[in-house]
């Protein structure tokens, strides 16, 4: 499969290409994850019935990058008719390389196991995957330790949640970007950036700070449509206090497994990659409870707090997995909460969507109910 007409990033992982090297070097097989994903962006962009799509979501294409880099980006095709986002091919893998670390100690999600695990008997380090100057990938061992893995513990409890936050990052890599789309974020940094070169040093630090609150919007649409799709999978095949179990369960896994996204991109400031538009982790958690909770989420039977208060949860969690490792996160001096969320209503005030992006009556009730009741 080759790049679709108008893909504006200089490179396309075509899978088959990937399956068939893996084969041939009997290398691990990664493709059937990365598989998995696509066909999850592919069916919440073009597929399942679970909510009234915009008409816009026909004009996003969405593929992987050939690069090592963890992230994802979104931007107009060439010629500008649509959009595209990228998903780096390396994104999956570093997250695999934090969860299988994290995964490793005793105190991270003890829940989520058939028996205790043993302790750390030594320091582990985060490889954090970077691009040398010739172009190839390379890694960086942070925060010190033993940069070797430990060995994975026989828990299928514990392999299958290795699986599903995987999964969960990379969906929450994929909703943020499209959040940016449909919020009319593209045109709006386009704009503003053709500016930010022209200002003087305090009005780049006011653009700056519209930057962040972007980040900090798109969150929480991403995190809106990660709620949705959790309280679809907690309703196939389960009823009252197991469905409301479930849903819960899923909402903290889907939280820390943001919280690791929002950890791991802080990392590019320990390597000097470049200088991160994005807040801090922790800022990104306090505003993302914040402004989750100033808008009502349907939650079949679950009220709006209680389900957004799991979030957090699994987001704190993250965090203080990341810190019982050892792991540095980036301080946060004192924050301006009031401020900062009169800037974010301010832009969503004032940015308006692509006409063809605007959210229906239908999608804005939330999940779409089947007449046998299922989602």
């Amino acid at each position: 499969m080759v790049a679709p007409p108008g893909w504006p990033y200089a490179s396309w992982l075509d899978l088959d290409v990937l399956r068939e090297a893996e084969v041939a070097h009997q290398l691990p097989p990664t493709s059937p994850l990365l598989q998995e994903c696509l066909a999850f962006n592919e069916s919440f962009l073009h597929g399942s019935s679970l909510f009234e799509r915009p008409a816009g979501f026909a004009r996003i294409q969405v593929g992987l990058t050939e690069s090592g880099w963890m992230g994802a980006r979104s931007r107009r095709t060439i010629p500008p008719f649509g959009y595209a986002i990228a998903i780096d091919a390396g994104a999956w893998l570093q997250i695999h390389l934090a969860l299988s670390r994290l995964l490793a100690h005793p105190d991270v999600l003890p829940h989520i196991a058939v028996q205790g695990l043993p302790p750390l008997l030594k320091r582990l380090a985060l490889p954090f995957i970077t691009i040398s100057s010739d172009g190839n990938p390379s890694n960086v061992d942070l925060f010190g330790g033993d940069r070797r893995a430990p060995d994975p513990p026989p828990d299928h409890k514990r392999s299958s949640c290795h699986r599903q936050l995987i999964f969960y990052a990379m969906q929450f890599l994929f909703l943020h970007e499209v959040a940016h789309i449909v919020c009319g974020h593209i045109e709006y940094r386009v704009a503003r950036a053709a500016e930010l070169a022209r200002r003087i040093p305090e009005e780049r630090r006011i653009l700056a700070e519209e930057f962040k609150a972007l980040e900090h919007i798109a969150d929480q649409r991403a995190t809106r449509f990660g709620i949705l799709l959790a309280a679809a999978g907690a309703l196939q095949g389960e009823t009252g206090n197991a469905q409301e179990h479930q849903l819960l369960q899923q909402l903290e896994l889907w939280g820390f497994a943001a919280g690791i996204v929002f950890l791991l991109t802080e990392c590019f400031d320990y390597v000097g990659a470049f200088t991160s538009n994005h807040p801090a982790a922790e800022e990104r958690r306090l505003f993302l409870r914040a402004t989750a909770l100033a808008t009502p989420i349907p939650l079949i039977g679950i009220d709006t707090a209680h389900g957004v208060s799991m979030i957090d949860r699994g987001v704190q969690h993250a965090e203080a997995a990341w810190e019982s490792l050892g792991w540095k996160c980036r301080p946060v001096g004192e924050i301006d909460l009031d401020n900062r969320i009169s800037l974010i209503e301010h832009l969503e005030g004032e940015i308006a969507p692509p006409v063809d992006m605007a959210p229906s009556e239908q999608s804005n009730q939330g999940l779409k109910r089947t007449p046998d009741g299922a989602a």
